[in-house]
């Protein structure tokens, strides 16, 4: 498929997404940069057909009829994308993102430490209780 190497470049260089539209080259975002992956400029008919290729036959009927189609794809060996494809100035547009495999670390989410303890607590159950709430007043501190 034409964007297999530009779905290898987005996970090697871990990034967000992938835009394809007419009169632009595809451009990449990573880390909140967005960048064009070559010089080429896309024609409406090639941004059709990728759109369409990677569309199955129902998705695409339903795309014609609502002139909007999200889906995931997934591509063996290099991860998940989630596809966006929608009419942009009356021509087929694309915006693909990179789903991540695997969730990150306490540490990477800076969760405190207490909450990890309690997670992996492997015995026995936690109880939550929550005071209801007084009427015109919000149940959390002001």
């Amino acid at each position: 498929m034409f964007l297999t190497p530009l779905f290898k470049l987005m996970a090697e260089k871990q990034a967000s997404d992938l835009f394809i539209s007419v009169g632009a080259p595809i451009s990449i975002k990573i880390l909140g940069n967005i960048m064009p992956v070559n010089q080429q400029i896309m024609d409406s008919e090639t941004v059709r057909k990728i759109a369409f290729e990677m569309m199955t036959e129902k998705e695409g009927r339903e795309f014609e009829e609502t002139k909007e189609m999200n889906f995931s794809y997934p591509v063996p060996e290099i991860g998940r994308f989630r596809v966006n494809v929608f009419r942009q100035r009356g021509n087929v547009a694309l915006v693909i993102r990179y789903l991540k495999s695997g969730t990150p670390g306490f540490e990477k989410l800076r969760l405190p430490a207490v909450l990890k303890e309690l997670v992996m607590e492997s015995a026995g159950s936690s109880w939550w209780w929550v005071p209801p709430a007084r009427a015109n007043r919000p149940p959390w501190p002001r």
